[in-house]
């Protein structure tokens, strides 16, 4: 929720989302100050967590991230959309210069969106453009020759994963559109497509048990043997920064030299998930003293695949802490290599989602929910609900 002021009628208001994806204006009664107002959103956001709260306990549970979902919509872009293959090198500009996509992902993605591009034109005559397509056209798409309950394999021989890969993609894609300002609202990603009738039923495992500073402090302590010495300051950057601060590992990785903060002794940073969102705020943590000491000593260096158009233009330097981990899929495979070294170690439960959950609880607990969400970046008050591990919470 935003809080927003009338200087004509003199009154604070609230723009939220409801589930159907309007807007909706809540004036705040009573209120005078910005204080009081805020005061007042938070009480109606603790409301709907102990909404949220019973209807987890409910078999109708199940669709509650669908039904708080907010549906985010943008102003209109400026500058006219493309259409047709403009419009796919765009996109694959986008995935390779801002979600910093691995080429073979990049390559794949584009070309699914070129194959929609091609069935929009040869069956329905249609050229590609953000809003010359619907939602209609999307389904039929996606689900091409399969019928309700249908085995994917009995349609020449496709499995499941072939209609996956249609909808993510075109969900990405869709989603890249309403940011830009072309599309009003993701249809897709909030619709139900027939291929999630035909998907099998999600088992979820239990959860794995939150970390302690005792294991933070011998995962610290023993890292020089159970790693590369190249790797040593990224993985105590891990372990430290999730432990202290609640950072996911692939915001970590992801650190520029612009947003560590050498004079208040911080790190002031946009979550790469949420950063694309107008009402996702700068997050700001203080890490432990050592370790901020160690990354203002990183020195620029020069990126791994120096002959990237992005990069080039940089005068040849990288802002990344660590340019080699520049890219997601080197990313993922440091995380792996994380993972599999606290099972070396003797902590084969242990994650480094286990580290934030644990932040999240503390938060959750001595300065409440509101304050959890704020700092853990997220967008919903249901997804921190989830990663906290407290009965008084369930």
């Amino acid at each position: 929720m935003h809080i927003h002021y009338d200087k004509s009628r003199q009154f604070y208001y609230v723009k939220h989302y409801t589930a159907a994806g309007t807007v909706r204006r809540t004036k705040l009664e009573g209120v005078t100050t910005e204080e009081e107002a805020q005061a007042m959103v938070d009480a109606m956001q603790l409301k709907e967590l102990e909404f949220a709260a019973k209807f987890r306990q409910t078999e109708r549970g199940k669709p509650l991230q669908k039904t708080l979902a907010r549906i985010l919509q943008k102003m209109v872009h400026s500058d006219p959309a493309p259409s047709g293959d403009a419009l796919i090198r765009a996109f694959a500009d986008h995935l390779t210069n801002v979600r910093r996509f691995v080429p073979s992902t990049v390559q794949n993605m584009c070309y699914t969106v070129g194959q929609f591009a091609t069935w929009l034109k040869e069956m329905k005559g249609i050229q590609l453009t953000p809003t010359s397509w619907t939602l209609k056209h999307a389904s039929e798409w996606i689900n091409e020759g399969l019928l309700p309950g249908q085995d994917p394999s009995m349609v020449g021989g496709k499995t499941i994963r072939f209609y996956q890969v249609r909808r993510i993609t075109l969900v990405r894609f869709e989603q890249w559109l309403v940011e830009q300002g072309w599309k009003a609202e993701a249809q897709v990603k909030s619709a139900r497509v027939m291929v999630r009738e035909i998907m099998p039923e999600n088992r979820y495992q239990p959860k794995r048990p939150l970390a302690t500073e005792e294991q933070v402090a011998d995962i610290v302590a023993r890292l020089p043997d159970f790693c590369r010495p190249e790797e040593w300051l990224p993985m105590r950057a891990i372990a430290l920064l999730g432990w202290h601060c609640g950072m996911a590992a692939a915001d970590i990785l992801n650190l520029t030299h612009q947003e560590i903060r050498k004079k208040p002794g911080c790190i002031v940073y946009l979550r790469s998930k949420t950063s694309h969102h107008d009402k996702s705020p700068f997050i700001t943590v203080r890490p432990p003293a050592d370790l901020l000491e160690d990354l203002l000593a990183i020195p620029e260096r020069l990126p791994i695949d120096h002959q990237d158009k992005t990069l080039r233009l940089r005068g040849g330097e990288s802002p990344f802490l660590w340019p080699e981990y520049e890219r997601e899929g080197d990313r993922n495979r440091m995380l792996t290599r994380f993972n599999l070294m606290l099972d070396k170690m003797g902590h084969p439960q242990l994650t480094t989602y286990s580290l934030r959950r644990a932040f999240a609880t503390r938060t959750a607990l001595n300065l409440g929910i509101v304050e959890a969400q704020r700092q853990l970046g997220h967008t919903t008050p249901t997804t921190t609900l989830s990663y906290i591990e407290q009965p008084e919470f369930a």
